[in-house]
């Protein structure tokens, strides 16, 4: 018997997890900093850094056929 719930299942990449968590650490210093002690340059990272992940957490959910309800 087999289990379909994991047919598809795609290993996760261990680099991507390490820059995934990379950019969580910096997003969290920024907000544990306080925005309005952030300089300009650290604040475009942040959001550089939002940005990737969210596409990275859609790719992958694409990828494993759960798609993105709008």
């Amino acid at each position: 018997m087999e289990d379909n719930e994991f047919k598809h299942f795609i290993p996760p990449d261990p680099t991507l997890n390490y820059k995934r968590l990379k950019m969580l650490e910096r997003i969290l210093h920024t907000v544990d900093e306080g925005f309005e002690n952030t300089s300009d340059f650290h604040l475009t990272e942040v959001r550089i850094d939002l940005k990737t992940l969210l596409e990275d957490v859609e790719t992958e959910m694409i990828n494993r056929g759960m798609g993105l309800k709008k």
